[in-house]
């Protein structure tokens, strides 16, 4: 059919070659071709050969498109494809790329038929794809990341210009005499020099154009406030199990072992999730090839007096936590801690894609749900990482019913104390000083939990609540809620770093509370305290 050198020429080919004869009908079939088709090497009937890639076609992913393609191609003397993939459904099975051209001469008339393996390549340009959408991704949640996070980051920035604020003006003279105060309030003060009044004047215009900067920097964001809530865990890691293994190219090395049942946290799921897959991008890094991840709940107590050696929050106000460890081993805890994160991260990023922004990232979300994380160093050559979160409990509240209830004349006569609301210090002790030279009695929490508790110990008799937004466990709204449930005209203020939109919309107003965004002025919150006042008692 072909001469010598051709089929010299079929035998020294690393491709699978097949070259059909129109006269003869007759096929000439290469071993590489006989292998991959599985019909006998040399010459064969060309029936013989078309019924075997026929016989083929049928296990292809896309088998119907292959087999149109095919039959154009022999119904046409003419027709010719290139780059043609067939791609078996049997993951073990070769990939080829098959091209099948005309060959017209003076001597023969056929079709030539080529077959390349290109299984090592598609398996390396699959590994690409999924690297650099690995990649992709991580990007994408970095930058995600910076856009949620932006809210929290202004959030706490409110709290500390709250302090100066307020430390400015308290600071200021003369002290004037309390407009609401009793009788027997301390007034008077002495003045700060003209230079004194000059800087405290300084830092007041500075906190002004420092809050319509964090202003601005949310608009820009576009990004919105984050929306923590109260979520239960272990079906919160089944929904997101398939976003983090993800990472993995075989998705059975991840592994979930939820072991908090009935466990609640208080966080944006978002949050979570950007927090974990950061978590599983630095552990995968450094995996053995037959390694797994292990992404485990757990219900954990810690101490007070946190290990110093441990990336943490050092306030931590509770004992009660939920951890999430994703690490090659399902142990909560290892036992040599990691003393100082930043060189830690460059131990075990390298500066790579998953590098300390990701981590970053990561001790941003549990310093905004009132967690921690912890970093430490396994036995093999991965990491492990921890995210600690306080258990949320729910706040029982009953039917709101605006009947008549303590708060007004006592928020009236300034015969009872104000209570004053949140987590941070800082703030905390500038709103219990404002306060106290306007003549007002002040109670403190650091908590929703801890402001219940005293109220339900004084039988509500307050003049009013004043608390935070954002706070571990249980947020400011949820505590109004809880309040109106139990003393529906108790006057409330409800004070924030975000916008008004982004923390109640109309909820505020349906549960007749007053909004004070931080940082404020003394006039501010005194005109917030009084409008609270007034919405009682038009109850």
């Amino acid at each position: 059919m072909v001469d010598a050198r051709f089929e010299m020429f079929m035998r020294a080919a690393v491709q699978g070659i097949a070259f059909v004869d129109d006269q003869t009908q007759r096929a000439l079939v290469n071993a590489v071709a006989s292998a991959m088709l599985r019909v006998p090497e040399g010459e064969v009937d060309a029936s013989v050969l078309l019924a075997a890639m026929r016989e083929r076609h049928r296990n292809l992913s896309y088998a119907e498109e292959v087999a149109a393609e095919f039959a154009r191609v022999l119904a046409h003397p003419e027709a010719a494809a290139t780059g043609w993939i067939w791609e078996f459904t049997d993951p073990k099975a070769i990939t080829l790329r098959v091209s099948s051209v005309p060959v017209h001469d003076a001597t023969v008339r056929g079709r030539l038929w080529l077959f390349d393996d290109i299984t090592a390549e598609r398996a390396l340009r699959h590994e690409l794809e999924q690297q650099h959408g690995r990649e992709r991704r991580r990007e994408q949640y970095q930058l995600e990341a910076v856009r949620r996070l932006t809210a929290g980051i202004a959030h706490d920035f409110s709290n500390l210009l709250t302090v100066i604020s307020g430390s400015a003006e308290m600071l200021s003279a003369p002290q004037h005499a309390p407009q609401h105060a009793p009788q027997h309030a301390p007034t008077g003060g002495v003045p700060p020099d003209r230079d004194s009044a000059a800087d405290l004047q300084a830092i007041r215009q500075a906190t002004q154009r420092a809050k319509a900067l964090i202003r601005q920097l949310l608009a820009l964001s576009g990004a919105p406030a984050a929306t923590p809530e109260r979520l239960e865990l272990d079906p919160l890691l089944q929904r997101l199990s398939a976003e983090l293994a993800a990472e993995l190219d075989d998705q059975g090395r991840f592994v979930l072992v939820s072991d908090a049942p009935g466990a609640h946290v208080r966080i944006d799921e978002r949050h979570l999730s950007l927090a974990l897959m950061t978590f599983v991008a630095n552990v995968r890094e450094h995996l053995p090839v037959d390694g797994r991840i292990i992404v485990r709940s757990m219900r954990v107590q810690i101490a007070t007096s946190i290990d110093p050696h441990a990336y943490v929050r050092m306030d931590a106000r509770t004992d009660r936590y939920v951890a999430v460890t994703v690490g090659d081993s399902a142990g909560p805890h290892l036992s040599e801690i990691v003393d100082d994160l930043h060189k830690f991260l460059g131990e075990v990023d390298g500066g790579g894609a998953s590098g300390e922004f990701g981590l970053g990232i990561a001790s941003a979300v549990a310093e905004q749900a009132g967690g921690m994380i912890r970093c430490a160093h396994p036995t093999s050559n991965a990491a492990q990482y921890t995210l600690y979160l306080p258990e949320a409990h729910a706040v029982a509240t009953g039917p709101r019913q605006m009947t008549p209830a303590l708060g007004v004349a006592a928020w009236n006569e300034l015969l009872a104390p104000m209570l004053v609301v949140d987590d941070d210090a800082g703030p905390r002790r500038v709103l219990r000083r404002l306060l106290e030279r306007e003549g007002y009695t002040v109670l403190t929490a650091d908590s929703a939990v801890d402001a219940l508790r005293q109220l339900e110990a004084n039988d509500g008799r307050v003049s009013g609540v004043i608390s935070d937004y954002l706070m571990p466990g249980t947020t400011g709204m949820e505590l109004l809620t809880a309040i109106r449930s139990r003393w529906p005209v108790l006057p409330f203020v409800l004070v924030s770093g975000f916008t008004y939109d982004d923390v109640t919309g109309d909820a505020l107003q349906q549960l007749h509370a007053q909004f004070l965004p931080k940082p404020f002025t003394r006039d501010e919150l005194l005109t917030t305290i009084r409008a609270a006042a007034a919405a009682m008692q038009t109850e």
